[in-house]
């Protein structure tokens, strides 16, 4: 099935994934991903962290990201992944320095944050994201509650407008302004929490695990939109467990192991052999384990 409609039916052993994918998504797989920008060698930098300490999980981190581009951020679970994107947004207490558009801040909050422009898209959409009982058109504007109200009262007509067009825009399938969060797929409540956070980022936006818990068509959509934003000059920092998703997305890719930044590959460099032996310190991998261990 696709957009409501069946597309076809398959003997199992007569079809392959890739086969299953192009019926689903309408492209062969090897298209998923959208072409990689061409950027141009120092472009103008975001977003630079130097010596970011968050706890005992991340020691010494520095990282820059340019306009344009989305630069991955691997490595094994435990590895200090997504608490050094929690320390570089506020979320956690972090040592160190962050700055954003010549802007430099050595204790960052979620709301500094967001006034300089960063946006942070969780892991866990459900309890750390979404606002599930609240509706579509809520969830959207929670991040700017100032445009939709007049002297402290939130404007109705504002907020469903404000829905309206995020379902238009970012094709939240089966959504209505007033309709309930909690009732969309997994893949369009993330849409929902990518709309609301790319309305107040106009710096980096960082995705923790964009696409956890989607379907393939899903997936396709959010690659897209990640390539959309790039390329209006937004920058992207990319947390994801799939190597595939890493490699296929990713201008740059920076691999952490136990706390640390380990290294960074790009180019012909971007495979998954090089990514794992940086992430796992050059150790080889068990026959059984490979690249499905580095995600679970």
């Amino acid at each position: 099935m696709k957009d409501g409609r069946k597309i076809g039916t398959q003997a199992v052993p007569e079809t392959t994934r890739a086969e299953l994918v192009r019926m689903m998504v309408g492209r062969e797989m090897k298209d998923i991903y959208p072409p990689k920008s061409t950027l141009a060698p120092g472009g103008t930098v975001l977003m630079n962290v130097e010596g970011l300490q968050v706890g005992n999980r991340v020691v010494d981190a520095s990282l820059c990201v340019r306009a344009g581009e989305i630069v991955g951020l691997a490595g094994m679970v435990g590895s200090g992944r997504t608490e050094l994107a929690s320390g570089v947004f506020g979320a956690l207490p972090a040592r160190g320095t962050v700055e954003v558009r010549g802007a430099r801040h050595t204790r960052m909050t979620p709301a500094t944050a967001i006034r300089l422009g960063l946006g942070f898209v969780t892991e866990d959409r459900k309890s750390e994201g979404l606002l599930m009982y609240l509706n579509v058109a809520q969830n959207v504007t929670a991040t700017t509650l100032r445009r939709v109200s007049r002297f402290g009262l939130l404007r109705a007509k504002e907020e469903r407008t404000a829905g309206a067009d995020a379902i238009r825009e970012y094709g939240i399938a089966g959504a209505r302004p007033a309709g309930s969060v909690a009732t969309l797929s997994g893949g369009n409540q993330q849409k929902v929490l990518i709309s609301r956070w790319v309305r107040v980022c106009t710096s980096v936006l960082i995705l923790d695990e964009p696409t956890r818990g989607v379907d393939i068509g899903a997936k396709a959509e959010i690659y897209r939109l990640m390539r959309e934003l790039t390329n209006r000059g937004l920058g992207i920092l990319m947390i994801s467990s799939e190597l595939q998703e890493v490699i296929g997305m990713s201008d740059r890719v920076l691999v952490m192991r136990e706390g640390r930044i380990a290294g960074e590959v790009s180019g012909q460099q971007m495979t998954e052999h090089d990514i794992m032996a940086l992430a796992t310190g050059g150790a080889q991998l068990a026959q059984t384990g490979g690249a499905h261990a580095y995600a679970h």
